[in-house]
């Protein structure tokens, strides 16, 4: 147990090390939210998610809540795809990807690492944009510790789904335009800023389900006991999902000797 606490803890501190030594990047990431961020804010998607959850409290100042909400969670989910895919990416590149297989540890849990990693930057970027969204569109900086737990939950779903898409890069190494769309699709797909209704995918993306309960628990609106167990079978299932996909793709790239081809 103290092994992977170890290397846990070891493949964060790395990522952030390096995540931090390009600043550059840091702020343009920053820009870039809170460019898409302004852009949701100036259609009526909060206003039709306000009437959706029914509440009768003041439009506007909610409305630009519940967005925020929605959004940080994707921005937490995007970072999970982006480090898992560049991860296998540069490894692949360097030719240090074979070593990683050779780790005390499975290849996933160092991924885990490397996500957790790049968690505690988005977390940071995060907090900036709300900040900024707050003396320019005057969002209200409200924080409950309520909405954790099911934003917790999506991502250890996501993460599974994410890992999939790890096992695709394992087998053809650049995969950076389907990154790319899966990213566009998860913001129009997972209720991240419109939500007409539930539609049947919501059912089985952790994200999405998840964005509905995070509202439902902000608004203080009551939360059906079997969408809380759909969303944490679902979850649940897609981690274990991805955890088997990506241990059988290993096992298929040192079958055909892959693994140092880029």
């Amino acid at each position: 147990m103290r092994k992977f606490a170890t290397t846990l803890a070891a493949e964060i501190r790395m990522n952030l090390v390096e995540m931090l030594s390009y600043r550059f990047s840091f702020i343009t990431d920053i820009l870039i939210m809170l460019g898409l961020y302004t852009v949701i804010i100036y259609t009526d998607s909060g206003y039709r998610l306000t009437q959706y959850y029914s509440t009768s409290l003041d439009l506007m100042p909610q409305a630009k809540v519940i967005i925020l909400l929605g959004y940080i969670s994707w921005i937490l989910c995007n970072a999970g795809l982006t480090v898992i895919t560049n991860s296998i990416r540069t490894e692949a590149i360097k030719g240090t990807l074979e070593q990683k297989f050779m780790a005390i540890v499975p290849f996933w849990w160092l991924l885990l690492g490397d996500t957790l990693g790049s968690v505690i930057v988005a977390l940071t970027e995060i907090a900036l944009i709300i900040l900024v969204a707050g003396l320019l569109f005057h969002t209200p900086i409200l924080f409950s510790l309520s909405v954790i737990p099911p934003m917790l939950v999506s991502f250890i779903g996501m993460y599974g789904i994410f890992l999939i898409v790890g096992a695709l890069t394992l087998r053809k190494k650049k995969i950076g335009q389907l990154v790319l769309v899966i990213q566009v699709l998860l913001l129009f797909i997972s209720n991240v800023f419109t939500m007409l209704e539930l539609p049947w995918y919501s059912n089985i993306l952790p994200l999405a389900l998840g964005n509905h309960i995070v509202r439902l628990v902000f608004l203080q609106l009551e939360v059906p006991l079997e969408t809380v167990l759909l969303h944490l079978g679902t979850s649940v299932l897609w981690f274990f999902i991805g955890t088997i996909v990506f241990r059988f793709s290993i096992s298929a790239v040192k079958q055909a000797g892959t693994i140092g081809q880029y």
